[in-house]
Parts: structure tokens; C-alpha cells; sequence
């Protein structure tokens, strides 16, 4: 029986509150381990909870011998003996087994705040912070945040500061909206002979500022995750750098790190993405809740929306508006009342209708978005709060996931699956060489300049690519942004939509613009890669927007060839000797690696540094 099968069964004691019958197993899960101590001559015998975890460590600590896990995950035992006093009320024993469980693994924020709460059950107030604010350095996801932010205001409030207790409950709903965080808000609200309410986000920022609480995750953390993230795409780890991304989208809610998966309607052979962490409703269950036959994909958000697509039947492009029409018509002939009605134009050509709909006692606002896919009228429909400006709220909708959403929706009939594609790329010094690929009917190569090129046919620029150095990810949507609005300053066009996107594990800044007399109408695809800004760029004809999405899904690169000679790297864990198999710029000084033979994390100097 390995470890997570007996686990599963002393958990089950634990849950039927079986506790000696529990602790005698985890004490002979340890007594039989092989390894008896964390450190030997040789290795490190940690026993973390995942790869996140050990990653953090080697990291923060760079340690100089390998770490060889345990058989069995000795600080997990350790810490189910601490859950285990704890529940029996033996805190002092329970803080004991919490301590050993810290040793085996010293980056666990679960252990940490297990301890923590023993301290609290202690009445030892001040040691109960402590171990809060210890474990806030190792948090990496979500959950930890919320509870983190959560003990943090259950501290203060027992003070009786109110204020700040009151803005740490509310930034703990921010990462985990619990009815804890919200009985406590009703406590102090109690307190305050008041009702209960959020902070603001200036409050917040203020009396975090004045007591000394980090406002969100620790840098530390994201960066360590963010870049190893990098080296794993680089290495084609693509499994693992995904896993990384969704941790890192879970602490920062961040788009860029934001995983899709497509999905199609057979009948009507559409296709969507949506963000993975949105749950798709089964068809089985439309007619169990009253939804519409005609609906193709329902999905439900982490937020409990509801986003429904309906096909409305066949439609031409050309009769978007008189179809639109008639819903409206018949819309207000059942007593909806139409809010407003907006049109955009473009590559996707939408419009948009805010309806105020009487449901029971209430009235709810809907946003719905008409346009036509695959020769088919779709409306793409979801609540959206009637206590906001419409102003306001279309700035938030149009730049949110979900339409993102609609702007993935295509058929088959637009996936030009029989045009050939040729190869195009423009060597730059100092950039890696980057390979785009377009239909090769769209026109021939003509070199702008050094960092620009464009496809013309009859003289007249059908796409055009600009390659530029981005100096980090963090102030691309800056560099972008600064970029726009000389490009609007010098070609006299006006911005008409903006939205963010992510084409592969690409960051993608979209812009629209379009002249005062609205003659040209263009679409601007701004994308990080590679610590590169590069922008596509063509009249919003000619399904361009799929033709500059496929730049992006297939586009490679070559680094530039500045190695003079092979590097070799001799690992300071294993000892072992070996030559890198891929470039590195010489204007890196520094670099890291991993060691084939024992996977350790290496940074060392570039013998061909160009300072």
C-alpha cells in the first residue's frame, strides 16, 4: 500500500473522529520511514506538498546539496498529528507536531496557519500573529491569501481597531468570497452600531500602509513562479509551465496567464474559447432548467454567471441589423425595456443591447450581443449589474473575459484551411529572428525598414509586422499603449475599441482604429514575446483579425547567433560537467540552467558577455 492509499484511509478515521486509532498509524508511517532526519551528508530530505513548493525553497534558498524526498511525506504525518491535538484540544502537543511537520517542510502555508490557529486556541494572541505574518512570505494560491487576510482581521478585531479589522475581512473576500469574512464584517458592523460594509480600496491601501500589511501576494513569489514558468516554455515543458500559469492567474487574476480551451457545436460546426476555469453546462441539462433548445453553449464563470449563446437561425452578414431589429421588436412587445442599443464595426461586427428585463420582484439588466458567425445569427447574452452607469459598465464588459469570448467565436467556413501558407521574417540585429507565417495570396514581401516589413498586392499594404525591444512584460501594456498614441498623433485616426487578449501563451494589447471619415477602419495586435513588442497590423477586411491570429499561433524564432564558442557548465550539487544545447545571447551576463543529471537550478556567468 503506498502512502496516499494509507493517507486516504487515516483520513477517513480523522473524519469519523477515530483519532487514536489515526495517530497510531501516522506515528507508524514515521517510525518506518527510511530516512530519519531531514539532512544527512549527502541530500536534503524534504517532503513538500508539490512542485510550487520546491521550486520556492531551491529558490529562496539555494541550497548546496540535492533534495531526495521521503518515500512517504513525513510532514504531512507530522501535520495530521497536529490537526489531530488540535481537534482534541491538546494545542500544546498539537503546536509540538506542527513544529516537526515545519522542519520537513518549512514552506507549507497550511502548516504554518495550522500552528497558528493552536496559538489562537492558546489565547497566546501576539505568537498567533506571528506565525500568520511567517506564513505570509510562502503563499502562493488563493485559498491562503483569503485565510491569510482573514486571521490577520479576526487579530485586530479581538484589538477592537475595527477599521483595519474591517478592511482585512474585505480584502479577504477579494480572494475568496467565504461566509466567514462575512459573518465578521456583520460582527464588527455589530460593534460600530452600523450596518455591515466593504471597505474602500483607498481605506484599504491607507490603513495597510499605516499598520505595515501587504496589500496582495509577495513579489517573491509571483516572480519565482513567473520565471520559471518562462524557462519550462523555452524547454517545451509546456504541461508544467501551464500548471504554473494557473497558479499564478489564481493569486493575481492577472489575463496574461489565463489558459483557454475551444470547444464546437457540431450542428452549426461554430467554435469558442473560453477561459479554463469557466465550467461548461452539460446539454442533458437545458430542458431540467428552462433553457432555450436553440442555446449552443451555456457557461457558468467562477462567479456563479451564467453566459448563454443562443443561434437565433440562419443569417447573412448583410441582415445582422434588420435581424437585430426584429428581436428588439419583439423584445418590447413582451414588455422588455430596451436600455440602449450600441453598434460596433470591425473585424466582428456586433451590436449591442442592454435590456431591463422584470424578473419576480426585482429588474435585471442583460447585455446582449447580436452578430453573425458561420451564416448564423447568434446572442450572446449574461447579467450585468443595473446599479452602474452604462458608461462605466461597457468600459469594464467590452474589455472582460467574456467578450474576449465573443471575439473567439468563428465556423468552418472562416478557418481558410485550403490556403497555403508561406513563411516570411526579417533579420534584425540584436532581436532574435522572428518567422511569421501568412496565406500566400496576401501579397508580396516589401522591407519598411530595418525593424518593419510589410505585404503589399498592387502596391497597396494588406499587413504590416513591427518588431521592437521590449524590456520586460511588466511595462509592455505601458510600451504598447505609448506606441498607439504616437501611431493615432501621426496617422490622424481615432481609437473606436481596445481590448486584451492571449493568443497562445502570448499577451495580446488590441486596438481599432479608424479615420474621422470613417474611410479605413484598422485593427493593431500588439504582442509580447520573447522580450519583444511586436505589432500586426492590417484594414479590418478580409477576415485580416483571423489571418493576424494565426501570425501570432504559429509565429518562431531563432536567438541571435552571437556564441563564439560552446559554454560549459559544471553543476555545484552533483559535480556533473556539461555543455548547454541552446544559445545564450551575449548580452545576458548571467544565466540560468538545469542540471540533466540531478535537475538542479544553476545560475552561472557567460564566458561571452558583450557588456
Amino acid at each position: 500500500m503506498n502512502y496516499q492509499e494509507k493517507i486516504s484511509k487515516i483520513e477517513e478515521k480523522i473524519k469519523n473522529k477515530e483519532f487514536e486509532s489515526a495517530e497510531q498509524d501516522l506515528l507508524n508511517i514515521i517510525n518506518e520511514e527510511e530516512f530519519k532526519k531531514v539532512e544527512d551528508e549527502e541530500d536534503l530530505h524534504f517532503s513538500f506538498y508539490n512542485y510550487i513548493e520546491t521550486l520556492i525553497y531551491w529558490r529562496k534558498f539555494q541550497p548546496s546539496k540535492k533534495i531526495l524526498p521521503p518515500a512517504n511525506n513525513i510532514a504531512d504525518a507530522y501535520f495530521l498529528l497536529g490537526y489531530i491535538n488540535y481537534e482534541t484540544k491538546n494545542y500544546g502537543k498539537a503546536v509540538q507536531y506542527l513544529d516537526k511537520a515545519i522542519e520537513w517542510n518549512p514552506i507549507s502555508p497550511r502548516i504554518r496557519m495550522e500552528k497558528a490557529d493552536a496559538y489562537r486556541e492558546m489565547k497566546e494572541y501576539e505568537r498567533y500573529r506571528i506565525e500568520i505574518e511567517k506564513a505570509y512570505q510562502y503563499i502562493y494560491d488563493s485559498t491562503f491569501m483569503s485565510k491569510y487576510f482573514r486571521e490577520l482581521g479576526w487579530y485586530y478585531s479581538e484589538k477592537r481597531i475595527y477599521d483595519l479589522a474591517n478592511a482585512l475581512y474585505t480584502q479577504s473576500i477579494v480572494f475568496m468570497d467565504t461566509k466567514l469574512a462575512k459573518n465578521e464584517l456583520m460582527y464588527i458592523a455589530q460593534q460600530e452600531n452600523r450596518e455591515p460594509r466593504l471597505s474602500t480600496q483607498d481605506e484599504i491601501i491607507k490603513l495597510f500602509k499605516e499598520y505595515n500589511i501587504p496589500f496582495g501576494v509577495n513579489n517573491e513569489i509571483t516572480q519565482i513562479i513567473y520565471e520559471d514558468s518562462q524557462q519550462l516554455l523555452k524547454e517545451n515543458e509546456i504541461q508544467l509551465a501551464n500548471y504554473l500559469y494557473r497558479a499564478l492567474y489564481d493569486i493575481t487574476l492577472d489575463k496574461r496567464f489565463m489558459l483557454y480551451v475551444e470547444l464546437k457545436d457540431e450542428k452549426t460546426g461554430i467554435t469558442v474559447k473560453i477561459p479554463e476555469i469557466w465550467k461548461t453546462v452539460n446539454k442533458e441539462e437545458y430542458s431540467k432548467n428552462g433553457i432555450s433548445d436553440n442555446t449552443i453553449f451555456l457557461f457558468r464563470t467562477p462567479k456563479n454567471e451564467n453566459i448563454s449563446i443562443v443561434c437565433d437561425g440562419k443569417c447573412e452578414s448583410n441582415q445582422l441589423d434588420e435581424a437585430c431589429k426584429l428581436n428588439i421588436e419583439n423584445m418590447e412587445k413582451e414588455g422588455i425595456n430596451i436600455e440602449e442599443v450600441y453598434a460596433t464595426r470591425g473585424q466582428k461586427n456586433i451590436n449591442q443591447v442592454y435590456a431591463l428585463v422584470q424578473a419576480k420582484e426585482k429588474q435585471i439588466r442583460i447585455s446582449q450581443n447580436y452578430l453573425v458567425v458561420n451564416g448564423y445569427l447568434l446572442n450572446v447574452s449574461w447579467e450585468v449589474p443595473n446599479s452602474i452607469p452604462l458608461e462605466k459598465l461597457m468600459e469594464s464588459e467590452n474589455n472582460s473575459l467574456k467578450n474576449q469570448m465573443i471575439f473567439s467565436l468563428k465556423g468552418e467556413n472562416e478557418n481558410n484551411q485550403n490556403v497555403k501558407i508561406k513563411e516570411y521574417s526579417q533579420p534584425i540585429k540584436g532581436l532574435p529572428t522572428f518567422k511569421f507565417y501568412f496565406p500566400e495570396n496576401m501579397g508580396e514581401y516589401s522591407k519598411f525598414n530595418n525593424n518593419i516589413f510589410e505585404l503589399k498586392k498592387d502596391n497597396i499594404q494588406k499587413i504590416r509586422v513591427m518588431i521592437s525591444k521590449c524590456d520586460s512584460e511588466e511595462n509592455f501594456e505601458k510600451d504598447a499603449k505609448k506606441w498607439i498614441e504616437k501611431n493615432k498623433a501621426d496617422t490622424k485616426m481615432e481609437e473606436i475599441a481596445y481590448r486584451k487578449e492571449k493568443i497562445g501563451n502570448y499577451p495580446i494589447e488590441v486596438y481599432v482604429l479608424r479615420t474621422p471619415k470613417r474611410t479605413i477602419t484598422k485593427i493593431y495586435k500588439i504582442g509580447y514575446v520573447n522580450g519583444c513588442r511586436i505589432t500586426i497590423s492590417g484594414r479590418t477586411t478580409e477576415n485580416k483579425e483571423e489571418i493576424i491570429n494565426q501570425a501570432f499561433e504559429t509565429l518562431k524564432w531563432e536567438e541571435e547567433k552571437t556564441i563564439k564558442k560552446p559554454i560549459i557548465v559544471k553543476c555545484n550539487v552533483c559535480n556533473h560537467e556539461f555543455k548547454l544545447n541552446w544559445n545564450v545571447p551575449a548580452s545576458e551576463k548571467t544565466f540560468y540552467c538545469k542540471c540533466p543529471n540531478c535537475n538542479a537550478e544553476i545560475k552561472s556567468t557567460n564566458p561571452n558577455y558583450k557588456g
